[in-house]
């Protein structure tokens, strides 16, 4: 019987960690012609160190930004949020928000945690109204907005 409950008390869908834009080849020129002079700027001054830096982060840029999206399997039950193989306990969470305005809903998780306190997944449609009757049993709804940083990388096209 607790299985029928605890199947019943879940929601289960899948969704791409996040979106993806293909990039071009101008974005990669862009991104080495602005790295390859941060590099030039710092050996002129000296700091052979920063500039080793600049052109690694570059390259990671490169890499990460080429990278397709994993098709990731998300769960909401009685006992946390399970994204992928990672599960976070109610007990590790702070609050949520559902975002349903925008054509695709987010739900915002924002744990108790200093690095990366907030987590956004995608959420279906069909699923909205699920996730949040099994949140609202866990946790408080507190309204979050998209971190200016993620505004910033979305405008530079990750």
């Amino acid at each position: 019987m607790e299985q029928g409950e605890e199947k019943q008390n879940s929601v289960s869908w899948q969704g791409y960690e996040y979106k993806h834009r293909e990039k071009t080849r101008d974005w990669y020129w862009v991104l080495a012609i602005i790295s390859v002079s941060l590099a030039i700027a710092a050996v002129f001054f000296q700091n052979y160190l920063f500039a080793v830096l600049i052109i690694v982060s570059a390259f990671s840029i490169a890499i990460h930004a080429s990278r397709k999206p994993e098709l990731k399997e998300f769960r909401v039950d009685e006992r946390g949020v399970q994204i992928g193989s990672k599960f976070y306990s109610y007990e590790n969470i702070d609050s949520f928000w559902l975002k349903t305005e925008s054509k695709e809903p987010e739900l915002f998780i924002e744990l108790k945690r200093a690095v990366l306190p907030l987590i956004i997944i995608p959420a279906g449609k069909e699923n909205a109204d699920e996730i949040k009757e099994i949140l609202m049993k866990h946790l408080p709804e507190k309204e979050q907005t998209i971190p200016f940083a993620q505004t910033v990388m979305d405008f530079f096209g990750f």
